[in-house]
């Protein structure tokens, strides 16, 4: 499985690269936070379901994160996601922690 770090995501980001962020947390904790323009798809039994109806273009390059630097979750998501037909898919090292440690900034309800 491809990773990318925090600070190439970042880098990503800041040159606007076209890509698709994906939050891996439940809906509470991604509303408490999460990396600006991600969208949540939690890994749940309607993860397959969640994601054909939120990611249109099965081509589009996909950064999946959770919380923390969680391999299995990421390879969970990605195992899902290929599944359903993607192909560009990336897990985050470091997660959305590694994110915050690092100085980026986040969104949320509790986003400091």
């Amino acid at each position: 499985m491809e990773t990318l770090s925090v600070t190439d995501l970042k880098t990503k980001l800041d040159s606007g690269e076209t890509l698709m962020l994906v939050d891996l947390q439940d809906a509470a904790n991604f509303e408490h936070r999460h990396i600006p323009g991600a969208v949540n798809i939690p890994l749940d039994d309607k993860c397959a379901e969640t994601c054909t109806a939120v990611l249109k273009d099965k081509d589009a390059t996909i950064i999946v994160y959770g919380e923390f630097d969680e391999l299995g979750k990421g390879s969970q998501a990605t195992d899902v996601l290929s599944a359903a037909g993607y192909t560009k898919l990336i897990r985050l090292t470091g997660g959305l922690m590694g994110w915050m440690e690092a100085g980026y900034a986040v969104e949320g309800g509790k986003a400091s």
